[in-house]
């Protein structure tokens, strides 16, 4: 009886813990992003204002705004309940292919991409955590471990 009680309120592994803490402060760190362009005052993100060829240069900065806050909350969630990370990687890796695909266009036209790098490479990072919670969960699933059991029954998540 106690051998199955200690069981059941052991703490996970720290090194499991890790990486959904790293892929936490990613996601703060992206809707910080967002946040921090939505409450600067215009003049400091006035170089990301704009794109080549839109009439109005606020509206960009509004979608990169709730770009920022969207992918931060996602992260967040997928930290927080692992299981969803299955829904949110072919999203995310979806769209770190296409901002890959923009910087690496811009940088051969020789446009000033500094600042939207590291965006980028913060955007980059997050997929590759995702990416290890992401097989880390489903690997305790096909293994049946006493932990990827415990959730199951705890309801790790709301789905």
């Amino acid at each position: 009886m106690t051998t199955l009680l200690a069981e059941d309120t052991r703490r996970p592994a720290a090194r499991k813990w890790s990486v959904r803490y790293a892929l936490a402060l990613i996601a703060l760190v992206q809707a910080g992003l967002g946040f921090g362009t939505l409450f600067l005052a215009a003049g400091a993100h006035a170089d990301m204002a704009g794109m080549p060829g839109m009439t109005y240069p606020v509206q960009p900065g509004f979608a990169g705004v709730s770009w920022n806050l969207a992918l931060g909350a996602g992260l967040l969630c997928v930290a927080l309940y692992p299981r969803l990370a299955g829904i949110w990687l072919p999203f995310y890796c979806g769209l770190t292919v296409v901002l890959g695909v923009a910087s690496a266009s811009d940088l051969f036209r020789g446009l000033p991409i500094t600042g939207r790098i590291s965006t980028h490479a913060l955007s980059v990072t997050g997929l590759v955590l995702l990416l290890v919670v992401y097989r880390r969960r489903n690997a305790e699933v096909a293994t049946g471990s006493a932990d990827a059991h415990h959730h199951l029954r705890m309801g790790d998540g709301l789905w």
